[in-house]
């Protein structure tokens, strides 16, 4: 048995473990929802109609399924069935070289694997040939005849190796009379000799049989695989299959380099091609081409095998497997579903009050806190929720102090800290987004800080997926600025060197001007206006599309720089000197309206009242604004307190923070 597409059996490595930590993790995600649902109720046959045996079951036939799949994709076979066949081809004898020094690393993973591949890919890509292979070190043997059996030569190339001819040493010569006899034709321009090796010869004279070649007008296709610039040592295993270095009778490494001289002069005098096939040019594209121009021989009538695919077998497998799997039911009685969904209903109609929107979460559902002594103070509950009112009124300034004011006071519970640094975050995250294509770089200070107070809150409560969604998307929003700031660098460094490429344009053609018998300094002045020229082209390209006036300025500064060339090139350096510097005062014209919208867009940002919103959604802009000033009553009130108890807060604080790093452990590491 044998996998036509092996590769494919690779992907097991990976797809059965995934296959089995997704079906693990997705029965732990059901066991929590059941137990939030459910509770105690949970493992009642009352209340719960699920069979975690039929579970298993369906997991462990989805699996089976999906993994008889993949053998199916990677096409199984048994047995060889025989095609008879009649066409037309080119005969082409491979002579191999299986000598000892192809063992050597200089092409990864060696010389040998690498020929080996190279031979497998050319057979592949010649599918009318035929093909015959003359295995050759001290002496040529011919282990496989001409055929068109694509499946043989294969075979026959995976079984070359060092060692498989028993004299050892190199002989060229031997190998390619061994390849001239193996031809079953006296004559034809069909035929001809890939030599593949590292022309390594050490006995044998090649030069004694070219002139046999050239009378028989047969080519050699040289291919040369290895360093020919350095040589390198042989790795062989020893007697205890350690690797180690092959040395000669005095004990000295021997070592190898590819003789790229001898193979081609072989190729040159037979009118063949030599190449060298590395790892990252192997050369193929350059070969195929010279064996297709040999003239196509009409092949005698024979026979071919063929594997006969049985890929049907696991496929059907797999089917049925997923059509059981569909078929297999999870529940155990159908009355305890309806159960099941009453108590559902009645749960989240008890227990769970309408969900706040994630930028917005709803007040504490606790009762505000009055001040002590029966003083105006206003409590952390009462605070945040006034603040509440400010933000959904989109008077975000106040909202923000008032948040402040409630996540400081020492009074303040975990879940009112919570939501304070969760929607002082979001209006960071706001305010951001509303700066981001006017100042990214301001957009990106607001992001980290709103970062920071979503970090705040996740360690008031770890669990919020409100937090969580709002600091993934606000990861994607700093990418997004960091992009924009890193394009307005490059397209502000575009600006600068075409600038300093213009003003040396005008340099030199000023020059150039003054001395019009220096025939050097006319020359640096053409090129230094193509390379002005050619900074303006690089600028229209990294220059948005949105920026017209930028645009059209530099387009008008390289129309003027043409002109100028165009001048320099008739003679006329006082003419060119003008379009140098009107192009210059364009550019420099663009530049200004460029800071200008800028400023304006910079202003007009900070003008404009950010809207709370759920980064990523937006909300209507019906709301009507509110005054921005916070009562001054209720500021004084707000301040004192915080004064008052600043040291207290702290103290807090600090213990706080040594009892969450103690007892409180987050489900998420942010």
């Amino acid at each position: 048995m044998q996998f036509l597409n092996s590769k494919i059996l690779w992907h097991l490595l990976w797809a059965v473990p995934a296959l089995i930590l997704f079906s693990g993790y997705a029965s732990t995600k059901r066991k929590k929802a059941l137990t939030a649902l459910l509770g105690a109720r949970k493992d009642s046959p009352d209340s719960n109609t699920l069979s975690t045996r039929a579970r298993s079951a369906r997991n462990a036939l989805l699996v089976a399924g999906l993994l008889a799949a993949l053998l199916a994709a990677a096409r199984p076979s048994w047995g060889r069935k025989i095609i008879p066949f009649t066409g037309t081809g080119r005969d082409i004898v491979i002579a191999a070289d299986v000598s000892r020094s192809m063992l050597a690393t200089d092409v990864q993973p060696s010389r040998m694997d690498h020929a080996k591949w190279f031979l497998r890919e050319l057979v592949s890509a010649c599918p009318g040939d035929r093909f015959g292979i003359v295995a050759f070190s001290g002496d040529a043997m011919l282990q496989c005849p001409l055929t068109i059996d694509k499946t043989s030569l294969v075979q026959a190339i995976d079984e070359l190796k060092p060692g498989s001819i028993p004299l050892g040493g190199t002989n060229m010569q031997k190998a390619l009379e061994t390849a001239m006899e193996s031809f079953d034709a006296a004559e034809g321009s069909h035929r001809g000799i890939l030599l593949i090796g590292d022309g390594d010869e050490l006995q044998g004279e090649t030069k004694s049989v070219l002139d046999k070649l050239k009378s028989s007008k047969i080519p050699v296709f040289a291919v040369g695989i290895g360093n020919p610039s350095q040589k390198v040592p042989i790795s062989v295993e020893d007697e205890k299959g350690k690797n180690a270095f092959l040395r000669d009778s005095h004990g000295e490494i021997v070592s190898t380099r590819l003789n790229e001289e001898l193979l081609g002069s072989v190729a040159l005098a037979t009118g063949g091609v030599y190449l060298r096939s590395t790892s990252a040019n192997p050369g193929l594209s350059d070969i195929l081409p010279r064996i297709k121009a040999l003239a196509p021989e009409k092949f005698a009538a024979g026979e071919n095998t063929r594997p006969i695919e049985r890929f049907q077998i696991p496929l059907a497998i797999g089917i049925v497997l997923l059509l059981a799997r569909f078929a297999i039911g999870e529940r155990r009685k159908t009355t305890a579903i309806l159960l099941c969904c009453f108590a559902f209903i009645s749960y989240a109609q008890e227990e769970n009050p309408p969900a706040a929107p994630p930028h917005m979460p709803a007040p504490p559902t606790k009762a505000s806190v009055p001040a002590a002594n029966g003083s105006k103070k206003l409590g952390p509950h009462e605070t945040y929720n006034l603040g509440h009112d400010k933000h959904s009124q989109n008077d975000l300034d106040s909202a923000e102090l008032l948040y402040q004011g409630a996540a400081g006071n020492p009074g303040a519970d975990a879940e009112t800290r919570m939501k304070s640094f969760q929607n002082l975050g979001v209006i960071g995250h706001s305010k951001g987004r509303n700066m981001l294509s006017s100042d990214p770089e301001k957009a990106l200070e607001l992001f980290s800080s709103a970062e920071k107070m979503y970090r705040e809150a996740m360690r008031e409560d770890g669990r919020s997926p409100e937090i969580s969604t709002n600091q993934q998307i606000l990861l994607k929003d700093m990418e997004k600025a960091k992009k924009m700031i890193e394009e307005r660098k490059k397209q502000q460094q575009s600006a600068s060197d075409a600038k300093q490429e213009m003003e040396k344009a005008s340099k030199e053609n000023k020059e150039a001007a003054e001395k019009p018998q220096d025939k050097q300094q006319k020359q640096e002045a053409k090129d230094q206006a193509r390379k002005a020229q050619e900074s303006l082209e690089k600028h229209l390209d990294k220059t948005p599309e949105e920026n017209k006036e930028e645009r059209d300025a530099a387009k008008k500064a390289a129309n003027e720089m043409k002109e100028a060339q165009k001048n320099q090139e008739d003679g006329d350096f006082e003419k060119a000197q003008k379009h140098i510097e009107k192009a210059l005062e364009e550019f420099s014209k663009g530049e200004k309206e460029k800071d200008k919208d800028q400023d304006k867009d910079r202003k007009n940002a900070e003008k404009d009242e950010p809207k709370p919103e759920k980064p990523g959604q937006k909300q209507d802009d019906t709301g009507k604004k509110s005054d921005k000033n916070v009562d001054p009553e209720m500021a004084a009130s707000i301040l004192d307190l915080m004064t008052r108890d600043e040291n207290k807060l702290r103290d807090e604080l600090q213990k706080r923070q040594m009892e969450n790093s103690q007892i409180k452990k987050n489900d998420k590491d942010w």
